[in-house]
């Protein structure tokens, strides 16, 4: 659940108040990364763009219907994109 900070501690006490334990787990900023940081070691630094692709990027390719989908039609139809993490 993502809250403002002014919203946090009374969050926290409604949460108590109903024997649940909250903990706030993250924060968020401005910038356009997802850091994950352990006993103050940044363990995970990716771009928010990397993301949003799934770590994939797919083309559709518009084909005849009679064409005869062999490896070397699959491979000449596909296109890789690298999207720096």
């Amino acid at each position: 659940m993502a809250l403002a900070p002014e919203d946090v501690d009374k969050f926290i006490a409604i949460a108590t108040e109903e024997n649940l334990e909250a903990t706030p787990v993250a924060k968020v900023t401005e910038e356009k990364r997802l850091n994950m940081v352990w006993n103050g070691v940044s363990i995970v630094n990716i771009s928010r763009e990397f993301l949003n692709s799934n770590g994939v990027s797919w083309i559709a390719v518009p084909v005849s219907t009679d064409e005869r989908w062999s490896a070397d039609t699959v491979r000449a139809t596909m296109s890789v994109q690298t999207i720096s993490a």
